[in-house]
């Protein structure tokens, strides 16, 4: 595996700092959430400023001690306008909510590169965002937590668009006693639109060694490697890749159970 010292470097050293004006900050912070439970999840919404606006940076406002993970979605209405609800759904009726940002383990702030935005607003259906926190722990001497992002946004159109390709397995339990067990997944990519990879973040818990992702078009390009115990921020991509219509995505979770003596489940 290579060395955490591969990864030091995050999507947020390619920025300089704006010192036109064009920008603005918006905070998407629990309004005061109360965890009374161990891996409880608490949602809230936030209406985005009217017309179109690209977000350039995330800013995350939490501590790994007690947020697990933290998720944003876009919606176009929300399933609660106000306050702190369990999130079984986020969205309106029927509606699927749109992932946009993910944080765990203490990562840093993450700041797209020049000329890159998420859209919202406009004609993108996305009005509102959800701040979905995961808890470890339930809170201690009734202190109320605010954590969340600090948006950065602009109204300047961005030439190119930031999304989010999710790629998640799970399947049969993990047996124990053994060094190593891979689990694969892989998707073929239908979209019309050429997608440049510039960040690449691994997710999973305790027995997880190393995530690699790839493309696959008559031989393998890997898109980036880490380990889901450094800090889980969007690390750079490997430089000069791109997906186009009718590639593959492929992932690789490798596990280690040599530590249990019986069977791991996914989740």
């Amino acid at each position: 595996m290579e060395s955490p010292h591969t990864y030091r470097k995050t999507i947020s050293d390619k920025v300089d700092e704006d010192t036109s004006g064009e920008y603005s900050k918006m905070d998407v912070l629990m309004p005061g959430a109360y965890p009374q439970q161990e891996d409880q999840y608490l949602c809230s919404a936030f209406r985005l400023p009217e017309g179109e606006n690209y977000i350039t940076s995330y800013e995350p406002v939490a501590q790994g001690n007690m947020v697990h993970h933290l998720l944003l979605y876009g919606c176009e209405t929300p399933q609660e306008e106000s306050g702190i609800w369990p999130c079984a759904s986020m969205c309106g009726s029927g509606e699927g909510a749109k992932i946009m940002f993910a944080w765990a383990r203490n990562a840093p702030e993450a700041k797209l590169p020049p000329d890159v935005g998420y859209k919202v607003g406009g004609d993108t259906s996305i009005n509102y965002v959800i701040l979905q926190l995961h808890y470890r722990f339930p809170a201690q001497d009734n202190e109320k937590d605010r954590s969340g992002l600090r948006l950065t946004l602009t109204a300047k159109k961005q030439h190119y668009m930031q999304g989010i390709l999710l790629l998640v397995t799970g399947g049969l339990p993990l047996q124990p006693y053994q060094q190593k067990i891979n689990v694969d997944i892989s998707c073929r990519y239908e979209g019309q639109t050429e997608i440049f990879p510039i960040g690449f973040r691994t997710h999973a818990h305790t027995l997880a060694r190393v995530i690699t992702g790839y493309i696959y078009n008559s031989s393998y390009f890997r898109i980036g490697k880490g380990n889901p115990a450094w800090p889980q921020a969007f690390y750079p991509a490997e430089k000069g890749i791109s997906i186009k219509n009718g590639d593959y995505l492929v992932g690789r979770c490798s596990y280690n159970t040599s530590s249990r003596s019986v069977a791991t489940s996914f989740g």
